[in-house]
């Protein structure tokens, strides 16, 4: 019993916000593709045998299915839930269906359908970190050194207990969390520290080492660290309040380093497969069990917690589904820069190819996320 209430408290929270990131993705697609004219068949939330739908006043069927693990908008002449269509399934509408057909529309307007999902997505999460920081407001510590580890970098370049950083590399630091931020990304990078001690400021250099660490789930990461902690005690959060405009100007910030954040790491993504594959490292690549875990994690941080994971799966999901890999958006939009280029479509056959390489990398690329899974939770690697 303990197990199965264990697997429903993680599977849970994540089913709710994959469906909720889901639903953002497709009704970006959905809103575009209406606007531009494209007859929409289908919106299902999930695969498989439907369990629950309807039809609206434009003859679409919005449906729940049985797979839970993302969804679809399916258009008048589409093959598969893909959205994968030929010029075949265009002759076989009438001339009214081909008028709504997706293949019928200009470059342009196709394209524009496309991104929509990706760009739903991002601005999703910029309206929820606005509204958070808006409504909620943040929680947050003062970036005040309680502690310095023996022989760390810190204690190195003389940080004393009761320091505050105030500025890094020019920047100006608010919140502790700001300063481990700034510290997590530069290992091997000396940094210039100006800090408040007895009411005067002081100049510091410190470089962040690369240590291991264990976060939340268990996952080993890799990070940047100078050998200082900030003890606990719900005495030293403050609650801060933020206007519209503040709100808005922090959302967009934190929706860009989220965003380069996840861009950033991509280049490493096919040397963590292979080190996946081979079992070298478990560590470096997050599955669905991960993802699972990670959301129910957010979501023991309250409203603002699971708001804020909210926005970063969803930008995630934004980001790489703009990946140009052939079956992801980004690969559809890709071939649109060739037909751009060249004045005509690819033929189908090169398409064709191309749909069966994007599979094949999605296919290995949710094994290696699967097996470091996996890996993971057996301790290997």
């Amino acid at each position: 019993m303990d197990t199965l209430l264990h697997v429903l408290s993680v599977a849970g929270p994540f089913l709710l916000v994959l469906t909720l990131v889901v639903f953002i993705h497709e009704l970006g697609h959905f809103l575009v593709a209406r606007w531009c004219g494209v007859t929409v068949q289908a919106f299902s939330i999930g695969f498989g045998r439907e369990i629950v739908g309807f039809n609206d006043r434009h003859g679409t069927r919005w449906k729940f299915c049985w797979i839970p693990l993302g969804g679809y908008v399916r258009f008048v002449d589409d093959e598969t839930a893909a959205s994968t269509s030929s010029p075949d399934a265009l002759e076989k509408l009438s001339p009214a269906q081909r008028a709504g057909a997706f293949q019928s529309q200009p470059l342009r307007n196709r394209a524009l359908v496309v991104a929509a999902g990706p760009a739903f997505n991002i601005a999703s999460a910029v309206l929820i970190y606005i509204l958070t920081f808006w409504l909620v407001g943040t929680y947050s510590t003062a970036a005040v050194v309680d502690e310095i580890l023996p022989d760390s970098a810190a204690a190195r370049a003389g940080l004393k207990p009761g320091d505050k950083v105030v500025e890094i590399q020019g920047r100006e630091v608010e919140r502790f969390a700001d300063l481990q931020r700034v510290v997590s990304q530069s290992p091997g990078t000396a940094l210039d520290f100006v800090i408040v001690r007895d009411g005067k400021e002081i100049s510091l250099k410190l470089t962040p080492e690369l240590r291991e660490i264990t976060d939340p789930i268990g996952n080993k990461v890799q990070v940047g660290v100078i050998g200082i902690k900030r003890l606990g005690g719900n005495d030293r959060w403050e609650h801060k309040t933020h206007g519209l405009l503040e709100a808005t100007a922090m959302g967009l910030s934190e929706t860009g380093f989220v965003s380069w954040q996840i861009i950033s790491s991509l280049p490493k993504l096919p040397g963590a497969i292979m080190k996946t594959l081979s079992g070298q490292r478990q560590s470096e690549i997050g599955g669905p069990i991960a993802i699972a875990e990670m959301t129910a994690h957010a979501s023991k941080g309250g409203i603002a917690g699971t708001l804020g994971w909210i926005a970063v799966f969803s930008i995630m999901l934004g980001i790489m589904n703009l990946l140009p890999i052939p079956i992801l958006d980004g690969g559809h939009l890709l071939f649109y820069a060739v037909e751009a280029i060249r004045g005509k479509p690819l033929d189908e056959r090169n398409q064709e190819i191309g749909f069966r390489i994007g599979l094949a990398i999605l296919g290995t690329m949710m094994f290696a996320a699967i097996f470091g899974d996996i890996m993971r939770k057996l301790g290997i690697g």
